[in-house]
């Protein structure tokens, strides 16, 4: 049980931080305490665990303890750090990449690989710049960065393709396995049907042409939605 003032302030974060368990705050000599522990004598208040039932299957998907995502900042603004910090609790974290060269943003990426838990990296749509982006995607699946989030998007680009359908392979049960995730950020239903459908043939083409994927990637990727 610790006393609630300044001088606790470091033991008093580590009982907070966690939310998977009770909180219980207690009262003695006009003095306030809190633990973890029911010890029911001078017992001021009971803080439940949180339940995140109806999430259950997006924290699997991505491996998380809370259903979270933030940080995605254009030029980083919300940096490395606070991704890091988000990723160690549980939530996911993605770096904003917007508005920085491909060689920062790979040198933050580097960063959180050996710092973060689970994280993205969050790439915005930016006319003319199929190129950049592939290379860049390109390079975040080497680094095995499975996770990115999408934003300004209309079309699918050759980057987002390739990027979603590379490492597709079938198990030993014949299930599809995906190894790279695309969070989408949506404000139309008619972008949603985009992301929620195959990859466009005519872009898989392309890239089985220019040896980018294979051919085994090529017929899996029209199985999947983006």
């Amino acid at each position: 049980m610790i006393e609630i003032k300044n001088s606790n302030s470091q033991e008093l974060r580590k009982i907070i931080s966690k939310t998977d368990s009770e909180i219980y705050i207690y009262t003695k000599n006009k003095k306030f305490f809190i633990s973890r522990e029911n010890k029911k004598e001078n017992l001021l208040l009971k803080i439940p665990e949180f339940k995140f039932s109806g999430s259950r299957e997006f924290l699997k998907r991505f491996g998380l303890k809370y259903p979270y995502i933030a940080g995605a900042m254009a030029k980083g603004i919300s940096s490395v750090k606070m991704a890091e910090e988000l990723s160690q609790i549980g939530c996911m974290a993605n770096f904003g990449s917007a508005g920085l060269s491909n060689k920062k943003i790979l040198e933050n990426a580097d960063i959180l690989k050996t710092k973060a838990n689970k994280f993205g990296i969050n790439i915005i749509n930016i006319l003319g710049n199929n190129e950049n982006e592939l290379n860049l995607l390109k390079e975040l699946d080497k680094r095995n960065i499975d996770v990115i989030s999408a934003g300004a998007y209309i079309r699918m680009t050759p980057g987002l393709v390739y990027f979603r359908v590379k490492g597709l392979k079938k198990d030993s049960h014949g299930k599809i396995r995906i190894k790279n995730k695309i969070l989408a950020k949506l404000s139309r239903l008619e972008i949603a049907k985009i992301f929620l459908s195959p990859p466009p043939a005519k872009t898989i083409k392309k890239l089985l042409k220019e040896n980018l994927i294979t051919k085994e990637e090529a017929e899996l990727s029209q199985y999947i939605p983006m």
